[in-house]
């Protein structure tokens, strides 16, 4: 099936939603700690992202609330507020992303990671598909072209990226993104797909993000899942709360 044919099974067959709500559970590692925590995430589609998070005591830690173009977020143990644009959870993510990217990566959508792929109709005609284990495959380079780039040590702008998808039912089961130029990658897997409301979702999402220097891995499992529910999106920050960059 031809790269173009499979976008749009995909895009056919992804989740509908007007507003979702998820509580989880995750795991976070970096540099040799790990940190599990719980909590919920509330999305109003193409619009907004709130998320709080919750430790093991019970008591929320941190909320954060995402937009197109700005990233709010307050840090209750440290009394602190962060207000800013996407920087922040790049530098944290060690990942160049924005809202769309961040909504994808969360219900399991197609997104296109290209420095130039804004128009993804257009851009999924350059991509390449093939076979993989029962797996369909939609490749944005050929592996003899990223070769023979790298054999030149023409790195500029290459990137590849590798998308996996379950026949029939044409859901992501992995991304992966290689980004030659600056040395890092991406690899995002989908399990344990469930049905809700008519439509199925993955309960688990797990993702490691590498670089040169160091590596981020994340596990996240949906403990519970709502579609199209009256949400609300609380966010206000407390008075004695001081601004910080970071």
């Amino acid at each position: 099936m031809r790269a173009v044919k499979l976008y749009d099974n995909i895009e056919f067959n992804k989740l509908r939603f007007k507003t979702l709500s998820v509580k989880f559970s995750a795991t976070y590692e970096k540099d040799g700690d790990s940190q599990s925590f719980g909590g919920a995430i509330r999305i109003k589609n193409d619009s907004l992202i709130w998320i709080s998070i919750v430790p093991a005591l019970g008591i929320e830690a941190a909320r954060i609330f995402i937009t197109k173009d700005s990233i709010k977020f307050i840090n209750r143990i440290n009394s602190t507020y962060y207000i800013g644009n996407y920087s922040y959870l790049q530098s944290l993510l060690n990942l160049e992303i924005d809202f769309k990217i961040l909504q994808s990566v969360l219900t399991n959508e197609l997104f296109l990671y290209s420095r130039s792929a804004e128009d993804e109709d257009n851009a999924i005609r350059g991509y390449k598909s093939s076979v993989d284990s029962n797996l369909y495959v939609i490749q944005s380079l050929r592996d003899r072209k990223v070769n023979r780039k790298l054999k030149k040590n023409k790195t500029n702008d290459l990137i590849l990226e590798e998308i996996s998808v379950i026949p029939v039912i044409f859901k992501i089961s992995r991304v992966c993104i290689n980004d030659f130029e600056y040395q890092k990658s991406l690899d995002l897997i989908y399990t344990n797909f469930n049905t809700f409301d008519e439509q199925m979702v993955p309960q688990n999402l797990d993702f490691k993000i590498k670089d040169k220097n160091k590596q981020i891995n994340v596990s996240i499992e949906y403990t519970k899942i709502t579609i199209n529910k009256e949400l609300e999106y609380p966010f206000s920050i407390p008075e004695k709360y001081k601004r910080t960059l970071e």
